[in-house]
């Protein structure tokens, strides 16, 4: 959604690239002890979306050269998040995926 959100003009190029890259390090396999929920989760999967935002969203700022946490450049629900709803992104995901 980064790059969508980018050519739309709603997300700057440089912040939209850092999380696209951020985001394939997650896919990659970098970060996975970053993600420490268990499988059993409200249907939603709420917990998993959020946690998966604040990894990026931490990731990102630091390949801007900012820093994890309250200080961090990329912010999880207003950048990484964006144009997205919450409870929609996992059930989603699940559905295409069970296809």
């Amino acid at each position: 959604s980064a790059t969508v959100n980018q050519r739309l003009g709603l997300l700057e190029a440089k912040k939209a690239q850092a999380i696209v890259a951020a985001a394939q390090e997650v896919i990659d396999g970098q970060h996975d002890a970053e993600f420490p929920l268990v499988v059993w989760q409200t249907g939603s999967g709420t917990q998993t979306n959020m946690n998966l935002n604040e990894v990026i969203a931490n990731r990102a700022s630091e390949l801007l050269g900012g820093e994890r946490g309250q200080a961090r450049l990329v912010h999880p629900n207003d950048d990484v998040n964006m144009s997205q709803s919450s409870n929609d992104v996992f059930p989603t995901a699940m559905h295409v995926a069970a296809v």
